[in-house]
C-alpha cells in the first residue's frame, strides 16, 4: 500500500471511491437515477453516495440534461 500511495498519489481506497464516483457521474449524466447509480457503484446507500459526492465535485448528485 505504501508502494501504490508513493507512485499514485492516494490511498487505495481514495483511488477506488474517486474512480467510482466518477464513474457514477457519468452515469447520472446519461440519465440514471440516483438511487440506482449508488447502488451501481457499490454505495450502501443513495445518502452515503450524495455525501462522498458532494466531496468530491462540490455539488449535489442529480440527473443532468
Amino acid at each position: 500500500m505504501a508502494m501504490f500511495r508513493d507512485v499514485v498519489g492516494t490511498t487505495p481506497q481514495a483511488y477506488l471511491t474517486g474512480w467510482r464516483l466518477i464513474l457514477a457521474r457519468r452515469k447520472l449524466a446519461r440519465g440514471a437515477k440516483v438511487k440506482a447509480v449508488a447502488r451501481q457503484v457499490g454505495f450502501g446507500s443513495a445518502a452515503a453516495f450524495s455525501r462522498a459526492f458532494f466531496r468530491k465535485f462540490g455539488d449535489w448528485p442529480s440527473v443532468r440534461s
